[in-house]
């Protein structure tokens, strides 16, 4: 994978890459899906496809996950996967 990135990363270094700058977005999304599967409580409820209100109840109900407090933030963070599985249970696709 690392070769495949540093070419890819070489072609679009030197303007020869044949992505295409939506492709370029697309590519880089799912890296940081990837690499960073933390997310915040707006992005949990964007996933979710609810209102804050409702994702509480939801995490209240067991639902949803709640999120984790870390030492030296004060906001909540949230496992992207974890919210993903929980999205596809509430929205009746699993």
């Amino acid at each position: 994978m690392i070769d495949v990135l540093d070419g890819v990363t070489a072609a679009m270094h030197s303007g020869n890459s044949h992505l295409t700058d939506s492709q370029c977005e697309s590519a880089l999304d799912a890296l940081h899906t990837v690499l960073s599967p933390d997310v915040s409580k707006y992005d949990a409820t964007r996933i979710m496809q609810v209102k804050r209100t409702r994702y509480d109840e939801l995490a209240a109900e067991g639902k949803a996950p709640k999120g984790e407090h870390r030492i030296g933030f004060k906001e909540l963070f949230f496992n992207r996967h974890k919210v993903e599985k929980a999205a596809r249970a509430y929205n009746g696709r699993m």
